[in-house]
């Protein structure tokens, strides 16, 4: 079920609840044009854009925004659920974790995660720094209603033009490089040229830049970095710190250790002290790949 089907379907239960009769009534609610109402059960793009979906949900706050907007979840917004709940329901939307956010922001927000420890309900101020912090709708985290982010906030990205709003598609996504890139270089993935052997993810927005992200699938580098793993890599220049973890990119594959210069050459060294380290000419190697994130399952 796409956007306009979702819209469409939200509409027409408000009119089968009475809540609503005419297309106008929805556009005297939204404070909107009626010929934009039109418009969005048409599904056309112009009008059911993230800030329409905001004001229908914040005028008719039965309706799920995330529901309407991403389809997750059920269409009728749960109002019953805990401040916990939407908190938990939040982090997993900006794919987050409790003590990356007290670490960023500090405050009360370094005491969230002992709260979904303990299950535990946040306290309002509590509440006020993670709405401040990720620019969410106070109500929405309070009480479950109206729109997830603040309104403000929705309107200030619309004022973006078409071709900027494009752009920060593009940019939100990086590639996840499958294993079978061991057998070729990996600028050919982040350059596009391998288009259609790898997956677009949504920025992990908790990590620093970085160009690709890829699975560890072997326990060379065990026990700090287990078969499962995935790391999160970005092209460098120059080493600036020896000893630590790289991807190279070389003409026999990717290599993922700590690196140490030795010369002309390169020593990659294992965690996992069964392996023997490996002894690289610099001149084979095609790019450095720092480590920048590590996600655990």
């Amino acid at each position: 079920m796409d956007k306009k089907e979702r819209f469409v379907k939200a509409y027409n239960w408000l009119k089968f609840k009475g809540l609503i009769k005419t297309q106008d009534d929805v556009a005297q609610k939204m404070k909107a044009a009626r010929p934009n109402v039109s418009g969005a059960l048409n599904g056309r793009e112009s009008v059911l854009t993230d800030q329409f979906i905001a004001r229908f949900c914040a005028a008719f706050p039965q309706i799920s925004y995330l529901w309407l907007l991403q389809g997750r979840g059920e269409m009728l917004s749960d109002q019953g659920k805990t401040i916990l709940e939407r908190v938990r329901e939040i982090l997993r939307m900006e794919m987050m974790s409790a003590s990356t956010i007290g670490e960023e922001f500090g405050g009360e927000l370094t005491e969230l995660q002992d709260y979904l420890d303990n299950d535990t309900e946040p306290n309002v101020k509590m509440v006020d720094e993670f709405c401040k912090a990720l620019h969410l709708n106070r109500d929405w985290v309070l009480r479950g209603v109206g729109s997830v982010k603040d309104e403000e906030e929705t309107r200030e990205v619309h004022h973006y033009s078409f071709i900027a709003t494009t752009q920060a598609k593009k940019e939100s996504m990086r590639p996840r490089i499958p294993v079978s890139a061991v057998t070729g270089g990996l600028h050919a993935y982040i350059n596009g040229d391998m288009k259609g052997q790898y997956v677009m993810m949504p920025v992990i927005k908790h990590f620093s830049d970085y160009d690709f992200t890829m699975f560890i699938r072997d326990d060379t580098m065990f026990p700090k970095y287990e078969r499962g793993d995935e790391i999160a890599l970005k092209e460098v220049a120059f080493v600036k710190e020896w000893g630590k973890e790289y991807a190279l990119d070389t003409h026999d594959g990717i290599i993922f250790k700590r690196i140490y210069e030795e010369g002309e050459n390169i020593r990659c060294v294992s965690f996992n002290k069964e392996y023997q380290d490996i002894v690289i000419p610099k001149s084979t190697i095609v790019g450095y790949f720092r480590l920048v994130g590590l996600i655990r399952v």
